[in-house]
């Protein structure tokens, strides 16, 4: 069955150019201290010129879950809540093997980084949790602060709470509603949604350009088997 959802790779831009001021707001979101938990774990990817195009979450000591459709560019992991920090050079990307790039199906993937995670880091474990119509779900990305703008803002950590729409999109992903004036859009693709302190999916894509209708992330649940049997 075909797919609606857009993916949110963009054009990358370079760290020197990623500072925000405290007044930036994933767009109508927050941007998350240092000190925060979301911080220790969501971490940013940048092609083979150190620009960022996507977002992933720390799941073991060498490994970032992430969307599928953002592996192949994968080159760095960028640490800390401005990607222009502490990056380990990715050695390995793993898309699942049932992962379509025409249609977005399985859109979920790991990849691996050497030299293991800096100080003050750590791994979170992916939930076999699921998620329930009316749910509230933190996401957190490094992408535009402005709706439907591929470059504004990115590089910089940020978060929000999405209200679920739709918890079984095709058996493998949760919808949920982006018009409330915040959500997740250009290179938040693969970073985390928590449910509570539960990681139950990352990123996918938008419904639309602008980034204002709904957003769609694939769940760990139908994949956990998958995940575990590639963490290191």
């Amino acid at each position: 069955m075909g797919k609606f959802f857009i993916f949110l790779v963009s054009i990358g831009l370079s760290f020197s150019a990623a500072a925000e001021d405290a007044s930036t707001l994933i767009y109508g979101g927050f941007l998350v201290p240092a000190s925060s938990w979301l911080a220790q774990s969501t971490v940013a990817l940048s092609d083979n010129r150190r620009n960022v195009f996507c977002s992933g979450v720390v799941i073991g000591s060498a490994t970032v879950l992430t969307a599928a459709h953002c592996l192949n560019k994968a080159q760095w992991v960028n640490f800390g809540i401005n990607a222009g920090g502490t990056a380990r050079l990715v050695t390995a990307i793993f898309p699942h093997p049932n992962f379509s790039a025409q249609n977005g199906i399985n859109d979920i993937g790991v990849l691996y980084f050497k030299d293991g995670l800096p100080s003050g880091f750590k791994a979170v474990s992916p939930s076999g949790a699921l998620p329930a119509k009316g749910n509230s779900v933190t996401v957190a990305g490094f992408g535009t602060d402005v709706a439907g703008q591929s470059n504004s803002g990115k590089g910089v950590l940020r978060t929000t709470k999405l209200t679920v729409i739709n918890p079984n999109y095709h058996g493998t992903e949760m919808v949920m509603s982006q018009i409330g004036g915040t959500g997740i859009c250009y290179s938040d693709s693969g970073g985390p949604a928590f449910l509570g302190s539960k990681l139950i999916a990352v990123a996918h894509g938008v419904s639309d350009t602008n980034c204002k209708g709904s957003s769609a992330f694939t769940l760990t649940a139908p994949y956990l088997a998958w995940i575990r049997s590639k963490l290191r």
